[in-house]
């Protein structure tokens, strides 16, 4: 049933406006999939009568968390591929994880990847997931997921033309690349009230040719889209880069007129002085991926730094394969305390900084900072509400710190997109989400069996 307005009462509301005001005793009143009033509780009531009410008493009331950088079919087959450095992880498990992906799994394993997005708190996933030749509609079965969740969605749709160590069944032609993002956008761009988007996404530097890079770059601008790869990840890529041409990511990027508003480089970790100073005076906006980042071992994103240069740094999960879970909640916690450890300094990140990189800062990198991203009149209702009144959250004394470093996706309770109320007491209204959990069991079963059998042909 749709709902024409929704009350939200009694809550702590992180608003993550430029004051980062919190409201102790706050209420939010949305009509029409807008926030049209928010204030104290006592005098929002009295402006507003709504068909649905929600009492948030001991909860905290926050921006849905935007998970910028993600590959949610990844989830297929998290726990496998572990221990493994990057390079060689991609040859072990990612190749042949995403050869063998059928359009079956795509759209189980994105029904699966929104559904634990929205558990965990997200209302917005940027997802990046590469295609083979054969298999091109896999992307639009996962828009189709995006789709029926009612999660708001980023396609960003990866290829590769350059034939540098990964197998030659993902290498397309210039022509099949500008065929496809064509189609996408024209399909899938604007749908669901807006609520997917699709940008072009060359994977990396080491996998994409100069020459279709620039000639993407203008393709993008010409539709109002924007570029997202994946830039810096690890050591071993950035000296092959180095190799290569003579530079770093960013300064490729830069010679080749793609740095920008619309640029993503996600991870971003072995970034020099020169690359941030780069990066801010382009406007660039990068994607931190802590948790991933330990997982693979690949190093420590600058991020203070970056931030203090007055550069957007969003964040992201990295997804289900190099990282194994899509809670922005945990990922908000590790940013935090990563590089506490890494500076040997308490106050090198703060909750306040991670909780706006989760919200408002991913918002301003998607070109939606006006739309989504804070709790402000007029915007988009997209807002995630998690429940404090757990025993290892309790007592509240500052709610964003008991947020960032004490709760976890399972304390979120509600979630609402666009003004629909997508997850209600922790259940899903959007799909059945027991039956795709058993379709994803035998789904991901059948593709472990099917990567063993190409990785012993190979």
């Amino acid at each position: 049933m749709v709902v024409l307005s929704i009350l939200i009462k009694n809550g702590i509301i992180a608003t993550v406006n430029e004051k980062n005001q919190i409201i102790k005793d706050g209420a939010i009143y949305i009509e029409e999939g807008r926030i049209q009033n928010l204030g104290r509780t006592e005098e929002v009531t009295k402006k507003h009568r709504a068909e649905k009410v929600i009492d948030a008493h001991r909860k905290i009331v926050l921006p849905g968390l935007i998970d910028a950088h993600t590959h949610m079919v990844g989830c297929l087959v998290r726990g496998l591929g572990s221990d493994l450095p990057l390079l060689n992880w991609l040859e072990k498990l990612q190749w042949p994880f995403l050869a063998g992906v059928t359009e079956e799994d795509a759209y189980v394993g994105g029904l699966l990847g929104c559904i634990e997005a929205i558990k965990t708190g997200s209302t917005c996933v940027v997802e990046n997931y590469y295609s083979t030749r054969r298999r091109k509609r896999n992307i639009d079965r996962i828009a189709e997921a995006i789709e029926k969740s009612g999660i708001r969605g980023f396609l960003m749709r990866g290829y590769h033309d350059r034939k540098f160590m990964i197998p030659e069944i993902f290498i397309e032609s210039e022509d099949e690349v500008f065929r496809e993002y064509d189609r996408i956008i024209h399909e899938w761009h604007g749908r669901a009230n807006d609520r997917i988007m699709a940008w072009v996404s060359p994977v990396n530097l080491l996998f994409s040719t100069p020459e279709l890079i620039v000639r993407l770059h203008e393709f993008a601008e010409k539709h109002g889209v924007g570029m997202h790869t994946h830039m810096s990840e690890s050591k071993r890529e950035c000296e092959l880069i180095k190799k290569e041409y003579g530079k770093s990511y960013a300064e490729v990027f830069q010679d080749l007129g793609v740095l920008g508003p619309k640029f993503h480089g996600a991870h971003s970790v072995w970034l020099t002085d020169k690359d941030i100073k780069l990066l801010a005076r382009t406007n660039s906006r990068t994607i931190h991926n802590p948790t991933s980042n330990m997982y693979l071992a690949s190093g420590f994103s600058p991020v203070p730094k970056m931030l203090k240069a007055g550069i957007c740094v969003a964040l992201g999960t990295d997804g289900g394969n190099c990282n194994n879970n899509q809670d922005m909640l945990e990922a908000m916690k590790f940013a935090a305390l990563l590089h506490k450890v890494n500076a040997l300094d308490p106050t090198a990140m703060s909750a306040v900084e991670v909780l706006r990189m989760a919200t408002i800062n991913g918002a301003r990198a998607l070109g939606l900072g006006n739309e989504i991203g804070s709790l402000e009149i007029g915007k988009k209702a997209d807002i995630t509400i998690v429940d404090l009144k757990k025993p290892h959250n309790m007592p509240i004394h500052d709610p964003i710190s008991t947020l960032v470093y004490s709760s976890n996706g399972g304390d979120v309770d509600t979630v609402i997109i666009d003004g629909e109320i997508t997850m209600e007491n922790r259940e899903i209204k959007t799909v059945d989400e027991g039956e795709v959990l058993e379709k994803a069991q035998v789904v991901g079963e059948n593709l472990a069996r099917r990567m063993v059998r190409r990785i012993k042909s190979s």
